[in-house]
């Protein structure tokens, strides 16, 4: 063996170079990912709070009856709406298994 097969070459060098940045700023955006899907999630989550709220509020102001209703329904609603993808009914084809 000699030591121009065990030494890299130039581009083999910064080929590697270039893969090491790659692999150390994927891992730090997964973490920045993870970050931003919980605070996406959160935001979501307040403002659909919110604006079911508001509904429930301007359904009371008008009778008690009608912000009973918006109030069950804005519960239904946020129930599916929290509900993961399996455990939500399959709807392709419009009946329930």
């Amino acid at each position: 063996m000699t030591t121009f097969e065990s030494n890299p070459s130039v581009t083999q060098f910064f080929a590697w170079k270039i893969g090491k940045a790659l692999s150390k700023r994927s891992e730090r955006s997964k973490v920045t990912s993870q970050a931003l899907n919980w605070v996406q999630a959160t935001m979501r989550l307040l403002l659909q709070l919110s604006g079911f709220g508001l509904l429930t509020f301007a359904g009371w102001t008008v009778s008690m009856t009608l912000g009973l209703v918006i109030a069950g329904v804005s519960c239904f609603v946020l129930s599916w709406l929290m509900a993961t993808p399996m455990q939500r009914p399959n709807q392709t084809d419009g009946r329930m298994r």
